[in-house]
């Protein structure tokens, strides 16, 4: 073989300049339609729960501790918190203990503050109010009366 001084290229140059251009032109990734879709409709769920959580309403009930008297009525206390929420006169139902029994009960007076230790042992202050009772039930029977005091936003409910 000859040399003659002149090299030979090996491609030509306009196949060449065609492939640095593919090489360097602007590189862009998208996204592909389904994790779109997901990404959408998991922004959509999150934003109905909470509608429906701030614009549902439930009534909002209060179940205070009580024990029957006597003479046919009930004592139950009333947490100070709670105290503005249940006016005189309001009605609900009083389910002794074993839930068995259900009584229909309407607040009566307040008799006065006192204090009441909880099952945790934490002590709440608030007031002792007297239910009358429709139905005579056995003294010193234990149970939970229950009042709907109000309505209120799913959202507050759960905050509460």
């Amino acid at each position: 073989m000859v040399n003659t001084g002149v090299t030979m290229a090996l491609f030509r140059r306009e196949a060449m300049a065609e492939r640095g251009q593919a090489l360097e032109g602007a590189v862009s990734l998208a996204v592909p339609l389904s994790w779109q879709l997901v990404g959408g409709l998991l922004f959509l769920a999150v934003a109905g729960a909470m509608l429906f959580l701030l614009l549902a309403q439930t009534d909002r009930v209060l179940a205070l501790e009580t024990l029957a008297g006597d003479d046919g009525r009930a004592v139950a206390i009333l947490p100070e918190a709670d105290a503005a929420s249940l006016r005189p006169g309001a009605c609900g139902v009083l389910a002794l203990a074993g839930g068995e029994v259900a009584v229909p009960a309407c607040a009566g007076g307040r008799i006065g503050p006192a204090p009441y230790v909880l099952t945790s042992g934490n002590v709440v202050t608030g007031h002792a109010v007297t239910l009358r009772l429709d139905r005579p039930v056995p003294a010193s029977a234990r149970g939970v009366a229950r009042f709907a005091v109000g309505r209120e936003s799913l959202w507050a409910s759960l905050a509460r």
